[in-house]
């Protein structure tokens, strides 16, 4: 199973790697927590990483010399906040390569405060909005 899985998210990723300079910087795998994985893709600039828990599939965005993780669900708020993320590999790989070039000027040196004050602002009002109800 560990094979099947990480082979899908490089498969599905793997233009990170062809286009924009990343390299798989660490894998991990947990078969004790339903069948757990993550890979990480690392450049000079972010680190991408892409999860699967529970049979789902999500991505997280970290400027790199920095502890601050991002959902990519937030960034697709902040740069196309009609569109809906998928927790599908196939579509959320397709996702990212839409958004791969918007991302990286967003968490660029003279982008990247702006961006994370953006997004600690959308997270939360999404999560405030959650327990409203």
């Amino acid at each position: 199973m560990f094979n099947s899985l990480i082979e899908d998210i490089k498969r599905n990723f793997n233009f990170l790697i062809l286009n924009y300079g990343f390299k798989i910087d660490e894998v991990r795998y947990d078969e004790t927590d339903f069948g757990n994985a993550y890979v990480e893709y690392k450049n000079q600039d972010i680190t991408i990483r892409i999860i699967r828990e529970r049979g789902e599939y999500f991505m997280d965005i970290n400027k790199n010399r920095t502890d601050e993780w991002f959902s990519f669900f937030y960034f697709i708020k902040l740069i196309s906040p009609q569109e809906l993320v998928s927790k599908n590999i196939d579509i959320l790989s397709i996702q990212l390569s839409e958004h791969i070039n918007q991302i990286i000027i967003q968490m660029n040196e003279n982008n990247y405060n702006a961006t994370s004050e953006s997004l600690k602002r959308i997270t939360s009002e999404y999560t405030s909005a959650m327990f409203k109800h």
